[in-house]
Parts: structure tokens; C-alpha cells; sequence
């Protein structure tokens, strides 16, 4: 049987996708994060479901979404 560290190369673990929606801060000019989803699909209906309750800003302007994954990646690295 193979040693983990042999069976998945250099990764010590498999990549841990997480999803964020993201809205544009116009005022700030960046994206800020919203919650951590843990998959697409709870991302998209959280994308849905804030497009459809809260598609505008006080000053009546379109709020700015957008889906984003971050992948987390576990290197082995080499021993000194």
C-alpha cells in the first residue's frame, strides 16, 4: 500500500474549495467578501437570493456581485 505522501505527490491534503459572493464597495473601489459557502451551488442561490431582496443600493444604484472561489492547497515541502 502506498504512503499518503506518495499517493497524492507533494499535497499533504486534497485542495479544500470554499465560494464567496462578493460585492463592488463603489465607495471603497474593491470587492468585499460576504460569507463562506462551502459549495457552488450555495453560492449561486446566495447570489439569487441577494439579487432578487436587495438588487439596488440606498441611492437607487444597481449593487455589483459576483461569485469567487478560493482554493486552499496543503504543499509538503522538502526538508532542510
Amino acid at each position: 500500500s502506498a504512503r499518503p505522501t506518495e499517493r497524492h505527490g507533494t499535497e499533504a491534503q486534497l485542495p479544500r474549495p470554499r465560494w464567496y459572493v462578493e460585492t463592488l464597495d463603489g465607495t471603497a473601489d474593491q470587492w468585499a467578501p460576504g460569507m463562506r459557502l462551502t459549495t457552488k451551488p450555495a453560492a449561486a442561490a446566495r447570489l439569487r437570493d441577494l439579487n432578487e431582496h436587495h438588487p439596488r443600493w440606498a441611492d437607487g444604484t444597481t449593487v455589483d456581485r459576483r461569485i469567487v472561489r478560493e482554493t486552499t492547497s496543503y504543499t509538503v515541502e522538502e526538508q532542510p
